[in-house]
C-alpha cells in the first residue's frame, strides 16, 4: 500500500481535528424551544470554545437536541 506524500505547503487540510458533539435532553423532552435558551446555549458554548482555542464551526438547536462541530485552530499543533 502507497501512501500520498504531503508537502508542508498542502499539509493545512490534512492536520485539521473536527469533533461533532450532541446532546440530548433526558427522554428527549422539549426543552430548547425558546430562543432565549438557544442564545445562552450559544453564548455558553463561545466561552468554552474561547478558552479551550477551538473554533465552532456549527450550531445547530432543535427542541431536545443540541449538536455542534468544533474543529482546532490553525495554530495549534497536534502533538502539543
Amino acid at each position: 500500500m502507497q501512501f500520498p506524500k504531503f508537502t508542508t505547503a498542502n499539509t493545512t487540510h490534512t492536520c485539521q481535528l473536527r469533533f461533532h458533539f450532541d446532546w440530548y435532553t433526558r427522554r428527549r423532552q422539549p426543552l430548547f424551544l425558546s430562543s432565549a435558551i438557544a442564545t445562552l446555549l450559544q453564548n455558553g458554548l463561545d466561552i468554552v470554545v474561547a478558552d479551550n482555542g477551538y473554533h465552532l464551526l456549527e450550531f445547530d438547536v432543535s427542541p431536545s437536541v443540541l449538536k455542534t462541530l468544533m474543529s482546532l485552530k490553525n495554530s495549534t499543533a497536534l502533538l502539543e
